[in-house]
């Protein structure tokens, strides 16, 4: 089920917009939504992060190269 919002943003941000939506072929709705869906991915990623660097780092994991070479 959909919900509709009604939200003002700035005339830079909605040219930006409209311009996307004709260049992807999407409707502002579709762009806004696939926006949304991913930057609320990109956020539990950085929560997760930030919950899991110190246990790795009390393992003496600090770089990619140290997770490369325990997955490897």
């Amino acid at each position: 089920m959909k919900e509709s919002i009604s939200i003002g943003i700035p005339k830079k941000l909605l040219l930006r917009l409209n311009r996307e939506t004709k260049t992807k072929g999407v409707s502002r709705s579709e762009l806004i939504t696939d926006l949304l869906e991913k930057y609320y991915v990109l956020q539990d990623f950085y929560r997760m992060r930030e919950k899991m660097v110190p246990l790795a780092e009390a393992q003496g994991i600090f770089t990619d190269e140290d997770v490369f070479s325990r997955v490897s």
